[in-house]
């Protein structure tokens, strides 16, 4: 990120993680004098956007294996906070069939999102008509939400967090 803010001719003052979120804070100004990179600084650029990459691939392939197992045998699969799901459920392939979306924010019950067929439901709807199988898309507050939710649901429904699917090493996956 830094090699983008140099080549577009502006100086880092400050450069910093959020603390959640995946957010970053950067202070900048137009640079003073032109700056160019290095030959090892373009090459550890490509490596890791190259790393970004290949993570990428394999975050969906688990999640798409993991989406497709969920809905085996006409079972259930609940997505929590499908805003962050909407584009991988296309990326990757996983049919509406079977598949419904809960979030807390009341607006949002009973809307949809652009080309996607599934309402939104809210939590009670969940509580009171539950999926075999949940996964929650949220890296900040999912594990809260997720003790939260074993308390109301019925023993025996699966809940899965995001950062449990997403966040596996790809190359230690592999060798699973």
């Amino acid at each position: 990120m830094l090699n983008t803010m140099v080549l577009g001719g502006l100086d880092a003052k400050r450069c910093e993680a959020a603390a959640f979120g995946g957010s970053v804070y950067a202070e900048l100004s137009p640079a003073t004098e032109k700056t160019t990179l290095s030959k090892q600084s373009v090459a550890s650029a490509i490596a890791t956007a190259t790393r970004y990459i290949e993570n990428g691939q394999a975050s969906c392939d688990l999640l798409r294996d993991f989406c497709q197992r969920a809905l085996a045998d006409n079972r259930k699969l609940g997505v929590y906070v499908p805003a962050r799901f909407v584009n991988s459920m296309r990326i990757i392939g996983i049919p509406f069939n079977g598949v419904r979306f809960f979030d807390d924010d009341p607006s949002l019950v009973g809307t949809f999102y652009p080309g996607i067929p599934i309402a939104i439901e809210s939590r009670s709807s969940l509580i009171e008509d539950p999926v075999d199988t949940l996964i929650i898309m949220s890296r900040t507050f999912g594990g809260a939400l997720k003790k939260v939710l074993l308390d109301v649901l019925p023993v025996g429904i699966e809940i899965m967090l995001i950062s449990d699917l997403a966040d596996i090493d790809p190359q230690s996956a592999a060798n699973d």
